[in-house]
Order: structure tokens, then C-alpha cells, then sequence
């Protein structure tokens, strides 16, 4: 009888043992796939903070996002934007600028290619003939020094 109440006890313990580990592991996957359905569904603090540039010039959002950049430069105070131009074909451009209180940097990537990185004194906006532009001013690469008009945008549609 005492060899039937351990054998009973064990075949308990074992059992439960194994339906916890069950538990455990549908709970773990559970966890996971709740995880990533919130990172996918939740924008990132840069998705959030983003100026998109459409493939064509009449599409944008953020764009105050940039014009405060330009400001803060003017005012040499700490800043940085993410800027995303999206091409013909869908190519996604990602063009990070950050002022560190005496260059702005620019980082480009295209779909997630590394394309160029350079520094600049400034960054300036213009308005001339119906178009506002925004212009890199005096970057950096390797031993050249040139200007880059990173897009201009119609008048009527800022």
C-alpha cells in the first residue's frame, strides 16, 4: 500500500510538473506574440518624430518638424530630425540631420543602405520663384566643400 501511495504521488507530481511546463510554454509564445503585435502596432519614438517627403512634392507631413530644426540651428541649440523622402518606385530614404551645437550631420540610408554621411555648417531655408527649399550649407566630403538642396516644396502647399 505504501508502494502504491508513492508510485500515486509521483505520477502526481510528474504530471503536474509536465502541465506546468505546457502552461509555461504557451504562456511564454503568448507573451511573444503579444510583444511583437504592440511593437508592430505602436509607432517608435522616431516613426512619431518623422518629416515624409512624398514621391512627389505635394506630399508631406511634419514639416514644422524641420522648420524647427532650421530654427534651433539658427539659435545653436542641440537638435536632430529624421526625414524620410519616399521614391517613384517606393524606395524609402531616411535622412537623419542632428546639430550638435557647431555642425549639423547629415546620415543617409535607402532602405536601409548606408549611402553617405557628411557634415555641414548650416542648414537654411529659401524662398524664391513659387518654391521654399531646404539647403545644406558648406558640408564636408572628404576634401570638398558643397552646398546640397536636400528638396523644395510649391509655395501654395506649406
Amino acid at each position: 500500500m505504501k508502494k502504491i501511495s508513492i508510485l500515486l504521488f509521483l505520477a502526481l507530481i510528474s504530471g503536474c510538473q509536465s502541465n506546468s511546463q505546457n502552461i509555461s510554454a504557451t504562456e511564454d509564445k503568448n507573451i511573444e506574440d503579444n510583444s511583437i503585435k504592440r511593437l508592430e502596432s505602436e509607432p517608435t519614438q522616431v516613426q512619431k518624430e518623422e518629416v515624409i517627403i512624398g514621391n512627389t512634392s505635394n506630399e508631406f507631413e511634419n514639416l514644422h518638424l524641420l522648420d524647427k530644426f532650421v530654427e534651433d540651428v539658427n539659435k545653436k541649440i542641440e537638435a536632430d530630425v529624421v526625414v524620410v523622402q519616399y521614391g517613384i518606385e517606393g524606395q524609402r530614404g531616411v535622412r537623419t540631420l542632428t546639430f550638435d551645437g557647431d555642425k549639423v550631420k547629415s546620415s543617409h540610408k535607402v532602405d536601409g543602405d548606408f549611402i553617405e554621411e557628411y557634415k555641414c555648417n548650416k542648414i537654411e531655408t529659401r524662398i524664391e520663384e513659387e518654391q521654399k527649399s531646404y539647403t545644406l550649407k558648406q558640408c564636408s566630403i572628404g576634401s570638398e566643400i558643397r552646398d546640397f538642396e536636400m528638396f523644395s516644396i510649391p509655395i501654395g502647399l506649406f
